[in-house]
């Protein structure tokens, strides 16, 4: 998305458009399929939402992230309020995930995310 079109994407911004629901997780999951921080923040900052589930799978940036075991990823979407818990349409949550495919460093990122949850 951000691949020289930065002018495009600001003469937009600059007319009032803004990123929301549609396609927004498709680009969120490009994102991470890049490992682009840039992308994922310039979706949020343009009104778009990484938390927004895919309308048939229900999987989310951060499921995404998982699957590819895309740590930088992982830390950047729970940084922009992505949720462990959210739930796809299956019930599997990111965090279920990484324990199912015993992604160590995941997990690890995990524990401590829901031990600040607790405490």
């Amino acid at each position: 998305m951000l691949r020289g079109h930065q002018h495009m994407i600001n003469s937009l911004t600059d007319h009032g458009a803004t990123l929301q629901k549609g396609n927004v997780g498709k680009y969120a999951c490009q994102a991470v399929e890049e490992n682009n921080v840039q992308l994922l923040e310039a979706i949020q900052t343009h009104g778009g939402d990484v938390k927004v589930q895919d309308s048939e799978t229900g999987i989310t940036a951060l499921h995404f992230a998982v699957y590819k075991n895309c740590v930088e990823s992982v830390h950047n979407l729970l940084r922009l309020g992505a949720s462990i818990h959210q739930r796809d349409k299956n019930g599997f949550t990111a965090y279920d995930i990484a324990n199912r495919h015993k992604l160590a460093e995941i997990q690890e990122i995990f524990s401590n995310v829901r031990y600040e949850i607790l405490e």
